[in-house]
């Protein structure tokens, strides 16, 4: 996947190390795209569209890197038990796998947020958004109020 992403979409760290690390068993389970994932030893990081994306290896996954700051693995799965937390943009925004209002995919959903209802499709899979090209910026970051 890392060897076809789409124009728009740029590696910016991660990827440089043979993925070696086991994969705990994680529920719900991950996507086929994101699992490839999950066994390198770093984060990922991209931009996509001019936008930060960063997609959590196992560790980060399971809430012992990362996404502590989200208040941990346990307060996401509280408020969102059927999704995934598979990574962060950075400014308290979350990458999440979900069966949500539009279907099952890849939606973003604010960390202070963290209602289903909150949460916006932005593409398919994580797949589609890295090597097909669904999504856009305006659709990963709400706009800033004036």
């Amino acid at each position: 996947m890392l060897d076809n992403l789409y124009p728009d979409v740029v590696l910016l760290a991660g990827g440089g190390q043979t993925p070696s690390c086991p994969v705990p068993p994680i529920s719900p389970a991950p996507p086929p795209d994101y699992r490839a994932l999950l066994r390198h030893p770093d984060d990922f990081e991209f931009s996509v569209n001019g936008c930060c994306v960063r997609i959590w290896n196992a560790a980060g996954c399971l809430g012992s890197v990362d996404n502590q700051h989200f208040g941990g693995f346990h307060a996401i799965k509280r408020h969102l038990p059927q999704a995934l937390a598979m990574g962060d943009d950075g400014g308290g925004g979350l990458f999440l796998h979900m069966a949500g209002a539009a279907g099952k995919g890849l939606y973003y959903c604010r960390a202070a947020d963290l209602d289903a209802a909150e949460a916006v499709k932005i593409a398919d899979s994580l797949r589609g958004l890295l090597v097909e090209g669904q999504g856009s910026c305006h659709r990963i970051q709400p706009p800033t109020a004036a």
